[in-house]
């Protein structure tokens, strides 16, 4: 981004190196650079399909069913790393922190589930 400033009888040109968050409305390309703009935009349209993840991992752990905690993990992991790379770059970093914090309980936990039915697995056999 350029900006020509006026100072006596020349112009001063300053670069700005600004990364905005890119979208498109109705065909039109845009890109935003205000910050809590930019933290409304991102989290309308992370969130959704996070909290439906979060939904689905809360359900098969209270659920005391036989199912394979692997897929939930890898869906985990994914949405981990579609956050860190598509967003990282536009949030507050204690918003990020929250988020990966978030993720790392809920990966924990289906990791100690995992663990806790092999053991009674192999203890059976």
């Amino acid at each position: 981004m350029f900006k020509l400033s006026p100072s006596k009888e020349k112009y001063t040109a300053f670069i700005y190196n600004l990364e905005g968050y890119k979208m498109k409305i109705k065909k039109n390309s845009i890109q935003v650079f205000y910050e809590p703009w930019l933290e409304k935009i991102v989290s309308d349209d992370f969130e959704p399909e996070y909290h439906k993840l979060v939904a689905r991992i809360l359900e098969f752990l209270n659920d005391e069913s036989d199912g394979d905690p692997a897929e939930l993990l890898q869906l985990l992991e994914e949405i981990r790393m579609v956050f860190y790379h598509k967003y990282e770059k536009y949030l507050n970093p204690k918003i990020i922190k929250k988020y990966l914090r978030q993720i790392n309980i809920l990966k924990t936990e289906l990791s100690l589930l995992t663990y806790k039915k092999e053991i009674t697995t192999s203890r059976s056999r």
